[in-house]
């Protein structure tokens, strides 16, 4: 009797060992917590955006109702492989203004959206890792600008990726606040961080 226990013990523990997500591996999670989360930060989003110090410029305030989004959709919300690229450049994207913050090309993520196959740089703000923050940035186009997001290209922000799998949240994009305001300087996105992809997800116009 104490054999069968036994065994049965070690076949349970072997199940759970088995099902347990490794090392690498991350799990989306899509339950009424993210969806929850989502909300708030969308509302904490338009608060700030309608506040005095907020980006609206003030021609628009007096009409501005609160950022635009998309319906969150998880189909939207993918695993990509981070590649890490060793480079030492430092540079400045173009911009829609004078001021430009300095970057570095510190990875690629690689993924699948919709069924095509995608490819998006990874870049770490120096401006803001001289001051301590570490910042790594994603800006992209996508089949929605000009048409339903701005033409300019959308943005991602994560925080320093030390994994090799990375969970992308395109619920997360948004809009570069020249958008809203035409006095910001923003980063253009490289024509080869163009997704070949409708992103119907995150801040739209």
């Amino acid at each position: 009797m104490k054999k069968n226990h036994l065994l049965y013990f070690w076949i349970i523990a072997f199940a759970i060992a088995a099902c347990k997500p490794q090392h690498d591996e991350i799990v989306i999670h899509n339950d009424s917590v993210y969806f929850d989360a989502m909300r708030k930060s969308r509302a904490a989003t338009n608060q700030y955006f309608m506040s005095a110090s907020g980006p609206v410029s003030d021609s628009l305030k007096a009409d501005f109702e609160g950022v635009n989004y998309f319906p969150v959709d998880t189909n939207f919300k993918v695993i990509a492989d981070f590649e890490k690229v060793n480079s030492t450049e430092v540079f400045e994207f173009s911009t829609t203004g004078k001021i430009a913050d300095k970057y570095k090309h510190i990875g690629d993520l690689i993924f699948t959206l919709q069924g095509v196959a995608c490819k998006l740089a990874v870049y770490e703000n120096q401006n803001l890792k001289a001051e301590g923050e570490v910042i790594y940035f994603v800006p992209f186009f996508d089949l929605t600008n000009s048409k339903e997001t701005y033409g300019g290209g959308r943005y991602l922000d994560f925080k320093a990726i030390n994994t090799k799998k990375v969970i992308i949240d395109f619920n997360e994009a948004y809009q570069p606040y020249c958008y809203y305001n035409h006095a910001y300087s923003c980063p253009i996105p490289p024509l080869s961080n163009k997704l070949q992809v409708a992103v119907m997800a995150g801040e739209r116009m």
